[in-house]
């Protein structure tokens, strides 16, 4: 179960979604073999605006993706609270930079020892680009279309940097006019991810 646990979580780190990924909880290098990439690692020496390009993956330099710079804090993935999580509301996510603020794994006990940063922005359109960074690693860029339907968005990579395109993956969501709240199940667990507006 915590290696399953793990997964989720590596996946969700790179974006907006709650399929199986792989994160090793000393620290590897990035990938997923379902849901979205894992984080690196590092600073970001990009501009802050951001440029999305499509259909690209692997380590090919030429194409990063987006420009995005990493602002976001160092989170812990996750906090542990046995309790029910909150319900998904879906809601309009608004056009914007947003960074992870918090993760809370719902329905156990069990804490997580990984740590992450994660940028992303909602561009105009159903577009989003992020730059993830987790436990000493290296930065993972990824832009991705998105769909919403009642509570649910479902996400799709475009282009992945340095690691490969993962699958198209889905997770409940909360969007305010100043949060996105995004909610993974692994078996009986809920992870949750809240983003906050800058």
């Amino acid at each position: 179960m915590k290696t399953r646990i793990l997964a989720a979580a590596a996946s969700l780190i790179a974006i907006v979604t709650a399929c199986s990924g792989r994160l090793d909880s000393s620290s590897s290098s990035s990938g997923g073999s379902s849901g979205p990439p894992d984080g690196g690692s590092g600073s970001s020496s990009s501009s802050s605006s951001s440029s999305s390009s499509g259909g690209s993956s692997g380590s090919d330099g030429g194409n990063q993706c987006n420009t995005l710079t990493q602002e976001g804090a160092l989170v812990r993935m996750a906090s542990a609270n046995p309790g029910e999580p909150p319900a998904a509301k879906g809601g309009t996510i608004a056009t914007g930079k947003y960074t992870l603020t918090s993760a809370t794994y719902y329905k156990t006990v069990t804490e997580l020892p990984i740590s992450a940063k994660l940028t992303l922005e909602k561009l105009p359109g159903d577009t989003f680009a992020a730059i993830s960074t987790k436990n000493g690693n290296e930065d993972r860029r990824s832009t991705a279309t998105i769909a919403t339907s009642g509570a649910t968005l479902t996400l799709t990579e475009t282009c992945a940097f340095p690691s490969e395109i993962a699958p198209p993956g889905s997770a409940e969501y909360t969007a305010t006019a100043t949060e996105l709240r995004l909610y993974g199940k692994v078996d009986t667990l809920v992870l949750e991810q809240v983003y906050t507006k800058k």
